[in-house]
């Protein structure tokens, strides 16, 4: 299609549009969804991110970043997090706001005010957010340099941010401002806060938590659902940071400058290995009656290796183990449920063979012996493997993701069982306004593990991820609180260890690649970190089994 004077031509899903150049992103989204831009909260921009409020000036092919996706949540909430801390600031000018992780599909806030923040507080600080979105202030960008950057954050007394910027040695960052107060994402925010109408504020003591919508639930607010074991581990991992004196990025940077890494890798295996053992001696307690220990979590949180640390535990008490797999219970590929796209949904339950796994489980409690499958993935068809028996002082830990699904071993009387919930709850924020998402972390321990064992490009891996992380939502973010212990495989120092491995595969995802802006955004926060040689790390670790030299058999 050929251009006239002045005009540009946009290509969104196949279709031209023709449009006066130059063109804002809002009256584009306005056109092509015909009067209701819906819930666009950005624009792709041949594969790069642009805000609605930007112009485009030539011809271009784009894609819209709807609410109701991982990304388009992100954008949203980041959004949203600007307008909190804008809030905190103008009603506590002394204090300090940390927005430090996610809970209850929220995130988990505590204010340094010299007293209890309380529900006065909290109702008040609603109150004031709520003023600003409804006078729909523009939320400004500028691009700078990284020590403008710097400057800018030093005068506005943000030092834990300023100090951040130190390790981020070249590049530009964007710099988002409403009204006097400026805070750097990864992101495109939102053109201005009238964008951010649904959110809601809950007392969560000592804290409270921002409530935001979530992307499985239509873009809405989701029900809140207590997750108070998992709120517990997340402070028990702030505690035993602070123990080892790595509770945010800079620390760590400084730990690795002032030569001290290898004591806080030694530190941070030996609380690993202490709440394994405390785990195992909570199993012991109850050897009278457990048969069974079930292990659950999201991807790539270091399920395998956990449980062959466990075992060994155990081995201490006298508890022999026999581990297996539920992957190793798939049903022949033909027999395979299908999800909405016509695609075979690998992360369903009833893609297991439930049958056979209950009649093998029952014959083990009656003494019998049974041939163990063993799932052959080139083939996809079961087959069977060696033969187990469970004799006494003998436990089976069953290893994957529907673990914690009562449905799953339903028939099976509770006391019979002991449930470990396993996730990489990363705890290690870059300042105190910025947190690096769990997520993030668990992607990149899977970037370095695909390609390492499966040949898998980075793109690959992102290309899966959006499906992944469906299926946890769906199978097993909603049992988690089943569990008897959670495990927070996490450790401080591993992005610095990853970031040397990653950061090459990352790199080869270029700007033709629809993949490509989550790519660059990896990257960004990957330069905050400065990197650690893999040396350091015990052949024992849980990050062993993602970056290689496990002195265990996979």
């Amino acid at each position: 299609m050929k251009n006239s004077k002045n005009k540009i031509v946009i290509t969104f899903n196949g279709k031209n549009y023709e449009f006066h150049a130059p063109v804002k992103g809002t009256e584009l989204a306005k056109t092509i969804f015909e009067g209701k831009k819906g819930d666009v909260v950005a624009i792709i921009k041949d594969n790069h991110y642009i805000r609605l409020n930007d112009t485009i000036e030539g011809d271009a092919n784009v894609d819209f970043v709807y609410l109701n996706s991982v990304k388009g949540m992100r954008i949203y909430t980041s959004t949203l997090f600007l307008v909190l801390l804008k809030s905190f600031y103008e009603l506590y000018p002394n204090g300090d706001l940390i927005i430090d992780h996610s809970i209850s599909k929220g995130y988990y806030c505590f204010a340094e005010i010299g007293r209890v923040f309380d529900s006065r507080d909290i109702k008040k600080l609603k109150s004031r957010m709520s003023e600003l979105i409804d006078k729909d202030i523009p939320i400004e960008s500028s691009r700078m340099g990284v020590e403008e950057a710097r400057e800018l954050f030093k005068s506005k007394g943000y030092f834990d941010t300023y100090e951040l910027l130190k390790y981020r040695n070249s590049g530009a960052i964007d710099v988002y401002s409403l009204k006097d107060n400026c805070e750097f994402y990864t992101e495109p925010l939102l053109p201005s806060t009238g964008y951010v109408k649904d959110f809601d504020l809950r007392a969560y003591p000592p804290g409270f938590i921002l409530r935001v919508p979530y992307y499985t639930n239509n873009g809405k607010i989701p029900e809140f659902k207590e997750e108070r074991k998992l709120f517990t581990i997340f402070r028990e991992t702030f505690y035993r940071n602070k123990i080892i004196g790595i509770s945010n990025v800079v620390e760590l940077n400084k730990s690795i400058e002032d030569g001290k890494i290898s004591d806080i890798v030694k530190i941070s295996e030996a609380f690993h290995e202490k709440k394994i053992h405390d785990i195992a001696n909570e199993i012991n307690s109850r050897r009278n009656y457990l048969k069974f220990v079930l292990i659950s979590g999201p991807s790539s949180s270091g399920k395998t290796t956990f449980s062959k640390r466990l075992s060994i535990a155990l081995k201490l008490y006298g508890i022999n183990t026999i581990t297996i797999s539920l992957d190793d219970y798939f049903l022949d590929r033909d027999k395979t449920p299908k999800d909405e796209n016509g695609n075979y949904d690998y992360e369903s339950l009833y893609a297991l063979d439930l049958n056979l796994f209950n009649e093998q489980i029952f014959s083990l409690l009656r003494g019998d012996e049974v041939a163990l499958p063993k799932f052959n993935f080139k083939l996809g068809k079961q087959e069977f493997g060696k033969k187990i028996k469970l004799e006494k002082n003998q436990m089976l830990v069953i290893e994957g993701i529907h673990g914690l699904d009562p449905k799953l071993t339903e028939q099976i009387p509770g006391y019979l069982k002991f449930n470990i919930y396993v996730s990489a709850l990363t705890q290690l924020n870059l300042d105190y306004h910025h947190r690096m998402p769990t997520t993030d972390a668990r992607i990149l321990r899977r970037i370095v593990r695909d390609n390492l064992y499966r040949g898998h490009s980075a793109l690959a891996t992102i290309q899966m991820w959006a499906s992944v992380r469906k299926g946890e939502d769906r199978n097993i973010f909603p049992y988690q609180e089943n569990a008897d212990v959670m495990f927070n495989s996490a450790l401080s120092y591993e992005l610095a260890v990853l970031k040397r491995k990653v950061e090459g595969l990352l790199l080869e995802i270029d700007d033709s690649s629809p993949e490509y802006p989550e790519a660059q955004r990896l990257l960004q926060l990957l330069s905050f970190f400065k990197t650690i040689d893999d040396k350091e790390v015990p052949p024992t670790s849980i990050l062993r089994e993602f970056i290689g030299g496990s002195s265990f058999k996979y």
